[in-house]
């Protein structure tokens, strides 16, 4: 009986370290876990301050391509109502010139 005393108690002294071997692992596995997870966060921080300052430079650069295709449409208005009034006074030449064709013809 001694003996089977002996070997159970060695048997405890065995799982007792295997415990605090898996416990210290256990705390080691934690802590880098933990390390991991600052520097996922610190990464997220990171690439979030820079998706905001690229979405800053996309909306500035929408902005001036707005504002030259404003100036765009302003000079297309421009041209649109020199040609508007060009083919006005042209209409309005040929016409007169008619008129005096036929004026002259009429008077010859």
């Amino acid at each position: 009986e001694k003996a089977n005393q002996q070997r159970f108690e060695a048997m405890d002294k065995r799982f007792e370290a295997v415990e605090k071997r898996l416990d210290a692992t256990e705390r080691a596995n934690q802590q880098r876990f933990e390390a991991i997870e600052k520097r996922f966060e610190s990464l997220e921080k990171t690439n979030q301050q820079r998706f905001e300052l690229i979405e800053k430079h996309f909306e500035s650069i929408e902005k001036a391509n707005q504002q030259r295709f404003e100036a765009i449409d302003k000079r297309f208005e421009a041209v649109e109502k020199r040609l508007s009034f060009l083919q006005w006074f042209m209409g309005a030449g040929f016409t007169f010139l008619a008129f005096l064709i036929t004026l002259i013809n009429f008077i010859h």
